[in-house]
């Protein structure tokens, strides 16, 4: 017996959708904690440097 009859198609589709939720949520958050992890405690640090460029760009 194989596992897909044990569901029927709409559950499948659901369990789909929700697992493609789950995945795209642990991405984002492994995402922003890279982005926490890079601006080493300081959310300010790319936008001093982006300000920098900026500022250079004017000159």
């Amino acid at each position: 017996m194989s596992v897909l009859n044990v569901f029927n198609n709409q559950e499948i589709t659901f369990l789909f959708f929700l697992a493609m939720i789950v995945i795209i949520w642990i991405v984002m958050v492994g995402a922003y904690i890279q982005l926490v992890r890079q601006d080493n405690g300081n959310p300010y640090k790319r936008l001093q440097v982006e300000d920098n460029k900026l500022c250079r760009t004017d000159l």
